[in-house]
């Protein structure tokens, strides 16, 4: 379990039904989850963060982006057209969008989103000029090489969180005798007795385990930081 205490917090938006608004505070975190806001805590953790020149908010939503749109937004002669014009002038522009353009828009709008708390956006693309490539897959890819940098600069970022289908449970109950209610353990299961099958070369388990997984649209994803079980 990780920890995370941010002491003296100049102050914090709750964002909660009152709009509270803390000041000068701690807050204290498990795996991510807030466990306790208030003044001299006495929780300990792994990492300790002095907060008392900094603001704290939750994360930061984005609902309907353009990412693409990131190198053409400044350009002074359409700034003050209509919104017909506006987009007939751009299209000249956007149609010379490649897979180049999309991942270098991409990485500089995220960037610029996480460093304003962004934690999440939500990007409407719908500009596929003829023979572009995988623009799509250019985003992911920015994605990724953004990740990457942060993990250079020692920010650590939380693993996605599976949400697994309670058929996990049969899978769980055939093939490993797992008898309780909850996915998440049976997922442990799964994973353990996986690797006792690899380890054992009982292939036939470790196939049939993977094979049942894959009827239920996941996978096992081997990871330097563990195993864990992930949508396909």
């Amino acid at each position: 379990m990780s920890t995370l205490l941010i002491q003296n917090i100049r102050s914090l938006v709750s964002c909660d039904d009152a709009d509270t608004v803390y000041e000068n505070v701690d807050l204290y975190a498990e795996d991510g989850f807030i466990r306790a806001i208030g003044k001299n805590l006495p929780q300990e953790a792994e990492k300790v963060i002095d907060a008392s020149h900094m603001l704290c908010y939750p994360g930061l939503v984005n609902t309907h982006h353009h990412l693409y749109q990131v190198f053409s937004r400044n350009l002074p002669e359409v700034q003050n057209m209509e919104l017909f014009d506006w987009l007939k002038t751009l299209y000249e522009i956007w149609k010379n969008l490649d897979e180049d353009v999309i991942r270098l828009s991409t990485l500089t709008g995220l960037g610029e989103l996480m460093k304003h708390g962004c934690t999440t956006c939500f990007d409407h693309h719908y500009v596929f000029p003829a023979h572009a490539g995988d623009l799509i897959g250019a985003q992911f890819a920015a994605a990724d090489t953004l990740a990457e940098l942060l993990d250079t600069l020692g920010v650590e970022l939380p693993e996605p969180k599976v949400e697994l289908p309670l058929g996990l449970l049969g899978v769980a109950a055939g093939l490993v005798a797992y008898t309780g209610d909850d996915v998440d353990e049976a997922a442990a299961k799964i994973l353990e007795a996986r690797a006792e099958a690899r380890a054992a070369k009982n292939w036939d388990l470790a196939d049939a385990i993977r094979d049942q997984l894959k009827d239920l649209g996941l996978t096992i994803e081997d990871t330097a930081a563990g195993t864990r079980i992930k949508s396909l």
